[in-house]
C-alpha cells in the first residue's frame, strides 16, 4: 500500500529522487530526511509497508532508528548502504550494499551517491516489471512535456 524512503543529508536527495519515480509508478511513495518527520512517518508503518532506509556509512542513527521502528511495526524494511555489518544491516530485513569506496573524501564524493542511485533505479525498474506501471504513465509525461517551460538555452560540451 505505501513505500516510504527515508534518508539524511546526502541520502536525502536520493530518497527524494526515488519518491518521484515511484509515484510516476502510481504508488503511494513518500520521502521523509528531517528528523522528527522520520520518527512519526517510522511510527505510522504498518504491515505490507515497504520502508526504505538510505545510508552510506550504514551507521547514521536517525535512518537506523526508523527502521528498526518500521520493522517493529511489521513493515518490510530495505536498506541500502555502501557497507556490511552495520547497524542498518541489523535494521534491515535486506540489506543492498554498494561497492565500499575507500578515500579521504568518502563524504563529498559522488561515486557513493551514484551507486545507491543505480540501486534505487534496478528496485524501480522491478517494481515497473512486476505490473505496478501505471496505465496513466504516457499522459503524466505527455502532461509535464507540455506544461514544463523548455530550456532557456542548449548547453553543448566542449563549448564551440
Amino acid at each position: 500500500p505505501r513505500i516510504v524512503v527515508f534518508g539524511c543529508g546526502g541520502s536525502g536527495y536520493a530518497a527524494q529522487d526515488e519518491e518521484l519515480r515511484f509515484s510516476h509508478l502510481n504508488m503511494a511513495a513518500e520521502e521523509y530526511g528531517e528528523s522528527y518527520q522520520m520518527m512519526i512517518q517510522a511510527s505510522r508503518m504498518g504491515k505490507g509497508e515497504v520502508a526504505v532506509g538510505i545510508c552510506n556509512s550504514g551507521r547514521t542513527q536517525l535512518t537506523v532508528a526508523a527502521l528498526k521502528a518500521e520493522r517493529k511495526a511489521g513493515a518490510h524494511t530495505i536498506g541500502v548502504s555502501s557497507h556490511r555489518g552495520t547497524p542498518l544491516e541489523k535494521a534491515s530485513d535486506v540489506l543492498l550494499s554498494t561497492a565500499p569506496v575507500h578515500s579521504a573524501f568518502v563524504s563529498a564524493s559522488l561515486t557513493p551517491r551514484l551507486s545507491v542511485l543505480f540501486i534505487m533505479d534496478a528496485l524501480y525498474c522491478l517494481a515497473a516489471q512486476h505490473g505496478r506501471v501505471s496505465d496513466s504513465l504516457d499522459a503524466i509525461n505527455h502532461h509535464l512535456e507540455t506544461n514544463l517551460p523548455p530550456p532557456r538555452r542548449k548547453y553543448v560540451f566542449p563549448p564551440t
